[in-house]
């Protein structure tokens, strides 16, 4: 644990209780003290001098209760009562009074904003010390394992200082976030957010809290993608955050109004001197608009052309054919997959999102236009992995994880689309492709291809890709043979990563190969290649490419093979927010490191406190 300074944050050394009399005498004492600090603040207001002393005698009692009456079924009202009493009233009480400040004319503000900020300060760094000796004393009392990933089977048995813990880091992220409203505060002031919440989602993914608090700190940096695709994360998960929807909703307005940029896109697209940097820019916010369709199910009549715009940027921005052939990867393989991840979270959500994120009902319309979306942009990354040299292995990451869903949910996607075969033509082309590539530059066959990623693997070895989605409720059952661990970073052996990517591509063929006679892929032994399955009565040409089946056969039951159940546990991705894009013809992506840097300064940027729902730990949310 971080390591904390040994003040009497937690109120020292309380006298050991047992008895349950002993913790109703704590619990009577608390209430009490909460009406009398109630009438104080009506009274003489927040920061009256009698409130403090009692806070401070209210944070020894709820502290004590925590760390010796624990099993008491009111443990997490207490930790609520702590945070709002104890902290975030008085917060908000330095915030509130330091915005009214700066909103003055300057003459004598200069004093009165130093002193303000110096007492929010004071009370951010306390409160931060509290919280993580709080948590150490939690790992010490509970013996809890510091690097748990409560996922799957182990959340099952997830025990409340768990929780505990998890709450802690987001009280830790937000306070840390707050310093954002100190006078001549810099980025790099309130960037170890990005660690808290982080703590938080790898301590416990499946819940969307530390998803939704990454998003907002994404829009502080303008990052308008990132924050979307922590917003879906938290959507996808099976404890959405309550404001979520609302907060993405009102980031879609916010893209929504930016397209009158989309003519000025559409001719970058045929200036062969365009800037990447221009073509990534416009790409992203024609790509979010077509998801801020798909998700409100308003504006529909754009769809096609905004689809079709973002695909031709897309193209440009995978490059040249030169560029594909050179095995260079114009996007970054880190934003691809998170493409990716938008586009199946947009199925998810158009399909009915299994009922989660506050009852969304299936939109068959929108899901159709969905699929045929993730279809398109699955199929032009195949032909970037097949135009490659043999054996390469860019995008095989979000490549094989995608084919390894579509497979999963094979017959839900084909029955939403049944009649558009051309985009399923292109994907089976396009993948047979890379598949036989593959196969050309082995000796294995497609079963020994597909082992690595289906054998059991030791505790904590994931890919970058597999630690980004974990806990995404649309890919639990790919994740469902992966073990987790907070304390354990990504595999760094390519040998290693390669084969799990290979196997998990292998592994999605032979599963779509044998989908019940399904017009998908086929699997030729003698000429050890894959095919595009044909039609009845269809005849294979010289080099495999059977005649495929123009309409994807369909299942009746459009909920057929959903994985929307299984566990949702969000990855511990960095904040991904784009740094810098080069000019040179290879697209470059910087992206922020997992132990965040310095990101610019935010003294400049506007201050958003009523607008951004960012649900900071209070009740009801926060801002």
């Amino acid at each position: 644990m971080e390591p904390a300074s040994p003040v009497s944050s937690t109120g020292g050394s309380p006298p050991s209780l047992s008895s349950q009399e002993a913790a109703e005498k704590y619990h009577r004492n608390a209430t009490r003290m909460e009406k009398e600090l109630r009438n104080i603040i009506r009274k003489k207001g927040v920061l009256d001098a009698e409130a403090y002393s009692l806070r401070k005698s209210l944070r020894v009692a709820y502290t004590t209760l925590l760390l010796h009456h624990y099993e008491d079924e009111r443990a997490p009202e207490v930790e609520t009562n702590l945070w709002k009493s104890v902290f975030y009233k008085v917060i908000e009480e330095y915030r509130a009074r330091l915005r009214r400040t700066r909103s003055k004319g300057a003459a004598g503000r200069e004093k009165d904003m130093r002193r303000l900020a110096k007492a929010l300060q004071d009370i951010l760094q306390s409160a931060e010390m509290f919280y993580l000796k709080l948590i150490e004393k939690f790992v010490e009392a509970f013996s809890l394992d510091e690097g748990a990933c409560l996922t799957g089977a182990a959340k099952l048995g997830v025990s409340q200082p768990y929780l505990s813990c998890y709450r802690s880091y987001i009280y830790l992220g937000d306070l840390t976030r707050y310093r954002r409203d100190l006078p001549g505060s810099t980025a790099a002031a309130w960037a170890p957010a990005f660690h808290y919440y982080n703590r938080a989602l790898w301590l416990l993914p499946g819940n969307g809290h530390a998803c939704n608090q990454l998003a907002v700190l994404a829009t502080y940096e303008e990052d308008d993608f990132t924050a979307m695709v922590y917003y879906m994360r938290s959507l996808a998960s099976e404890q959405p955050f309550a404001t979520t929807k609302e907060n993405i909703t009102a980031l879609f307005e916010k893209v929504r109004q930016k397209t009158e940029v989309l003519k000025e896109a559409y001719a970058a697209v045929s200036r062969k001197s365009a800037d990447p940097k221009v073509l990534l820019r416009w790409f992203l916010l024609v790509f979010m608009r077509i998801h801020g369709i798909l998700f409100s199910d308003a504006g529909a009549d754009r769809l096609s052309q905004t689809k079709t715009l973002a695909l031709k940027l897309l193209e440009a921005l995978l490059g040249p054919s030169d560029h594909r052939r050179s095995g260079m990867a114009p996007i970054p393989e880190f934003l691809l997959l998170r493409i990716f991840v938008v586009n199946i979270f947009s199925v998810w959500w158009a399909g009915g999102g299994d009922g989660a994120a506050g009852g969304q009902t299936a939109k068959p319309a929108m899901l159709r236009h969905a699929v045929k979306i993730s279809l398109e942009f699955l199929g032009r990354t195949a032909r970037v992995v097949r135009a490659g040299p043999r054996g390469a292995t860019a995008y095989l990451g979000p490549l094989s994880l995608t084919l390894q869903w579509l497979a999963h949910q094979y017959s839900t996607l084909a029955a939403a689309t049944a009649g558009d075969g051309g985009p399923w033509q292109q994907v089976w082309r396009t993948v047979t492709g890379v598949l036989n590539q593959i196969l050309r530059a082995s000796t294995q066959t497609p079963a020994e291809l597909a082992a690595p990623a289906l054998a059991p693997r030791p505790s904590g070895q994931a890919t970058t890709e597999e630690m980004e989605v974990v806990g995404f409720l649309p890919l639990a059952k790919s994740m469902a043979g992966v073990t987790f661990r907070r304390d354990v970073a990504a595999e760094t052996d390519e040998a290693w990563c390669a084969a799990i990517r290979t196997g998990r591509l292998f592994a999605a063929a032979l599963d779509l190969e044998h989908h019940g006679g399904s017009a998908t892929l086929t699997y030729n032994p003698q000429r050890n290649a894959f095919e595009e399955a044909r039609r009845k009565g269809g005849r294979a040409g010289a080099k495999g490419r059977g005649t495929v089946a123009g309409t994807p056969p369909h299942s009746g039951a459009a909920a057929a093979g959903r994985e929307d159940q299984g566990d949702a546990n969000v990855g511990p991705v960095p904040s991904g927010s784009i740094g810098s894009v080069s000019s040179e013809s290879s697209l470059t992506v910087t992206l922020q490191p997992k132990a965040p840097a310095a990101p610019a300064a935010a003294g400049d940027r506007k201050r958003k406190h009523s607008s951004d729902r960012d649900g900071a730990s209070r009740a009801d949310g926060d801002d």
